[in-house]
């Protein structure tokens, strides 16, 4: 059995807990609050709802134990190509010229844009998106008339599922191997985007320093993009790295010069 904080509706709660249930004040906005909850993950159909179910401390948007994080297998560019076709399917009854310049006017505002914003976020465009789960309220529609703990956590699975990505972590919890093989199956697996995804990570760490070792990048795009204090620990990663500091340019020897 596992012990969860499930933020409920009232009126679920009044069902679940009548006698230690307290009526809000007159005063008071009435919304979510949260009950303690014993759920049996034997009780799930699924392997992914069983895993939530034994796995999930708190549904707390607030709490760390209660964060989600999903990686998609779109990268963040192409989330805005899918909200483009999207938004194209609508205005597929063209019955005119003047609708089909209107249309081809508005693809192309969007490709400058999109070229425009690429220019600006680099590698950042070509990352996979992460999201978080934002867990329903047990008792609201959004939990689909779920009656029972383990029938919530069996739709919260469905509705993972449904993002056609994979779990990366919960409260910093990994999901088990095979559970993640199982998942975003239309981008050959869960295990196999979350290699790539770590991968990527990895690039992301490095990539700044091979830029600077370069002299592509300045000192405080670099100590910026890594996340360091100072200059002092962007010498020791490229240390640590096998990296070079950049030559200085003539402007910065002619300085030292004197």
């Amino acid at each position: 059995m596992n012990t969860v904080s499930l933020v409920a509706t009232p009126e679920r709660l009044k069902a679940d807990f009548p006698k230690l249930y307290r009526a809000l004040s007159p005063n008071a906005t009435p919304g979510p609050q949260s009950g303690m909850y014993e759920v049996d993950p034997l009780a799930c159909a699924t392997a992914l709802g069983r895993w939530l179910a034994g796995s999930v401390g708190s549904t707390h948007a607030d709490a760390a134990e209660s964060l989600c994080n999903i990686l998609l297998p779109q990268t963040e560019e192409g989330v805005h190509v899918r909200e483009l076709a999207e938004r194209l399917m609508l205005r597929q009854a063209i019955a005119n010229e003047e609708q089909a310049e209107a249309l081809y006017a508005d693809i192309e505002a969007w490709i400058a844009a999109r070229r425009g914003a690429a220019k600006i976020v680099g590698s950042y465009a070509f990352r996979h998106r992460v999201i978080r789960f934002q867990w329903p309220v047990f008792g609201a529609a959004a939990a689909e008339g779920a009656a029972s703990p383990a029938a919530y956590f069996e739709v919260c699975a469905k509705q993972i599922r449904a993002t056609g990505g994979v779990i990366i972590d919960i409260g910093g919890l990994p999901l088990p191997a095979n559970l993640a093989k199982s998942m975003a199956l239309n981008a050959g697996g869960g295990d196999q985007l979350l290699a790539r995804y770590r991968s990527q990570q990895v690039a992301l760490r490095t990539d700044p320093l091979i830029e600077f070792s370069e002299g592509r990048i300045t000192r405080e795009l670099a100590i910026a993009a890594l996340g360091f204090r100072d200059y002092a620990a962007l010498l020791l990663a490229l240390a640590q790295a096998g990296l070079a500091p950049p030559a200085p340019t003539p402007d910065q020897a002619a300085a030292s010069g004197k």
